[in-house]
């Protein structure tokens, strides 16, 4: 039952989030950096394709986060 209540509560913010670009973003930016490694798990890459692929992805969530932020100013 606290499962539910949970859940309940996550697709809320979720839906909280939508509104919020900003907000919106980060969520979906943290989803891709947390499913990367499921492609070793699921044995779709080896673990270096992984790590490069991760690193090539923070490098460029970095660059678009510092023209965001230089946008912004």
């Amino acid at each position: 039952m606290n499962i539910l209540i949970l859940l309940k509560n996550y697709i809320m913010e979720l839906l909280k989030l939508r509104e919020k670009k900003e907000g919106f973003m980060t969520f979906i930016t943290g989803v891709i950096f947390f499913s990367i490694p499921l492609l070793w798990i699921f044995k779709l890459t080896n673990w270096w394709v992984t790590l490069i692929v991760l690193f090539v992805y923070l490098i460029l969530i970095s660059i678009i986060i510092n023209k965001i932020e230089t946008n912004k100013k």
